[in-house]
């Protein structure tokens, strides 16, 4: 179990060195800086920057909008922007259903630098089948991902004993690949839903340093005393 802390602003940075005894990764949200007309260039200062001050692992995550994103790019010119950054980040977050994602896994996986890949699926109106569930992380799996992540809504909370069953059905399926499940929900079992997960084996928790990024996300303050 580890705790993300997520920058959508380079100004978060000194916030995120106060409270690194409350993390263990951080995550750059660059289609936030892109869609404040940072340039790439700056981009890089940042990435670098965070790196050298905050020294945790770095994910690199470039959105698309249709997943929560916030710059307007479609996933062509998103992919090439990925491939600018990732040598930059130790991790690269890219969706399961990326139309680029083989080109992108080769460059990864062939390239100069040491980055790991994290598959994501978001799913901001509903939570989808077992079967769909159980099919996109059978699909992940084939580029040994350090973990795959399911972002999806939970509207009842009962939606939390489906997505237990989906947790236990990854622990059975014995691949070595573990599993970032995130109940997405601004009531009340959404918040305990990012606490259960973790505790139950989710890999990874993502907290927020001010205001949410995602339904029931909470602070990374209040995560990592809830956890603990």
């Amino acid at each position: 179990m580890k705790i993300v802390g997520i920058i959508t602003n380079h100004t978060q940075i000194s916030v995120i060195i106060k409270n690194k005894k409350y993390l263990d990764m951080v995550e750059d949200r660059v289609d936030y800086l892109l869609n404040k007309k940072i340039s790439l260039d700056s981009v890089k200062k940042i990435l670098i920057d965070i790196k050298k001050q905050v020294k945790l692992p770095l994910i690199l995550t470039v959105r698309l909008n249709k997943d929560g994103g916030k710059y307007p790019v479609d996933d062509k010119n998103r992919a090439a922007i990925i491939r600018l950054l990732a040598g930059y980040a130790d991790y690269v977050d890219i969706e399961i259903n990326s139309k680029y994602l083989d080109l992108l896994y080769k460059w990864i996986t062939t390239g100069k630098h040491k980055i790991n890949l994290i598959l994501s699926y978001h799913n901001f109106n509903q939570l989808p089948e077992l079967s769909k569930l159980k099919q996109l992380y059978l699909k992940s799996i084939k580029y040994k991902p350090y973990t795959v992540k399911f972002a999806v809504t939970v509207n009842k909370f009962k939606s939390l004993s489906k997505l237990i069953t989906f947790r236990n059905w990854i622990k059975s399926n014995k691949s070595n690949v573990p599993a970032t499940i995130i109940p997405m929900s601004e009531k009340w079992f959404g918040s305990i839903g990012r606490v259960l997960f973790p505790l139950l084996g989710s890999e990874l928790s993502y907290g927020c340093i001010d205001k949410q990024v995602a339904p029931g996300q909470l602070n990374i303050r209040d995560l990592h005393k809830l956890l603990h």
